[in-house]
């Protein structure tokens, strides 16, 4: 069973999807994107069974999803359910059930059936399909979850039980799951590496850029809190925010100072152009959030592609391999972040070179189809 059937439970969204969904996550898309798309490459069948997250009715659609929301490079069957608070969970496992039983009549019945995440409606739709069907492997892709400390791991125990095997991105998650079988997958990256991108800026400026969403729990408040301690006589720095959201402290501190600008959602084409022209990203993570702990940061997979600094919260869902390419600020607050960002607001040609060589080692690594070499040898391990 080496190159497998399998129906992917998840969502690999298009441009346009991403742009006009409240909710929806840029940073998963890729992550499942890179997956699938290796699998294919590696010789799996892949239908994906899909559908849009909104906000519940009347802020949200009401029958979320379109043809135009998912990526027109996959198979995709996707289904609208009744997007009410309350009733949603419901209707998505019914109408997923529905177009599962459509799939396998017209497609195939899978080995492998891959779960995004433990929500209550793939967890009913896995039960589902176990009964009927329990030679099919369940696989749960543990994207994130709520912090499973303070129960004890008892709820996360239940939502897993019906599922053959889990995948972490998580570190800390993979290494303290009381799960038998589970492997750690955080990240991962097409292969095709970006040669010298950091003399891509010419100019005296050092751009230091964030790309990922403007919500608090992803630790932006710290940067802007630290920017604001940054001199504005520094004029030979900028700052660029890239992703969905508002932050109204962020577009407050814009309107004060010319150094920051703030472009919102844009094409991959645009974001691959500013970040060949960035000189230091950022990857904050609100550490005071237990539920990140469960989180893998994967903007830091993102950024590691174009070989230059990064600065990152020292995050338990990080693996201690990315010490060597990763600069963690002092203390995860405003003052830490201030001094980090003035130790990386010059540029230096050899600091460049020892970043670009440590992240080349890393990624190799990292590709996707290694990843993928792992997986389908874990799955065919699976009693």
């Amino acid at each position: 069973m080496d190159k497998f059937k399998t129906i992917f439970v998840g969502s690999i969204l298009s441009e346009f999807g991403l742009a006009n969904n409240k909710g929806v996550s840029a940073a998963a898309t890729q992550w499942s994107y890179g997956l699938i798309k290796s699998l294919i490459q590696n010789g799996c069948k892949v239908t994906n069974l899909s559908h849009v997250w909104n906000s519940s009715f009347p802020k949200g659609k009401l029958l979320p999803g379109s043809k135009d929301d998912f990526s027109s490079e996959f198979n995709t069957k996707y289904v609208k359910y009744l997007n009410i608070k309350g009733i949603r969970n419901l209707s998505l496992f019914r109408e997923k059930f529905k177009a599962f039983k459509i799939l396998i009549e017209e497609f195939f019945i899978p080995d492998v059936m891959l779960f995004y995440n433990a929500y209550p409606f793939n967890i009913r739709l896995a039960e589902k399909i176990k009964t009927l069907f329990p030679r099919i492997k369940l696989i749960l892709l543990v994207l994130d979850y709520s912090d499973p400390e303070p129960d004890d791991w008892i709820n996360f125990k239940r939502d897993s039980k019906v599922f053959d095997g889990c995948v972490f991105l998580s570190a800390w998650a993979f290494e303290n799951a009381p799960v038998e079988n589970k492997i750690h997958i955080d990240a991962g990256w097409d292969g095709n590496i970006i040669q010298d991108s950091h003399n891509e800026n010419e100019d005296s400026e050092t751009v230091f850029l964030y790309a990922g969403k403007m919500e608090k729990y992803g630790g932006i408040q710290n940067i802007v809190n630290a920017i604001k301690l940054i001199p504005k006589s520094l004029n030979d720095l900028r700052f660029e925010f890239y992703g969905n959201g508002l932050s109204t402290d962020l577009i407050e501190l814009a309107e004060t100072d010319s150094r920051v600008f703030i472009h919102g959602f844009v094409s991959e084409e645009k974001l691959e152009e500013a970040f060949r022209k960035a000189d230091v990203f950022l990857s904050p993570l609100d550490l005071s959030v237990s539920d990140n702990r469960m989180v893998f940061p994967s903007k830091i997979m993102n950024y590691l592609r174009y070989q230059k600094p990064i600065l990152a919260s020292r995050s338990e869902g990080i693996s201690k391999e990315y010490d060597n390419v990763l600069f963690y600020p002092s203390s995860n607050n405003e003052n830490g972040w201030r001094s980090l960002m003035l130790e990386f607001s010059s540029k230096n040609e050899k600091e460049y070179k020892t970043v670009a060589h440590k992240s080349r080692k890393l990624l190799s690594k990292k590709t996707w189809d290694k990843h993928v070499e792992r997986m389908t040898d874990f799955i065919n391990d699976l009693d």
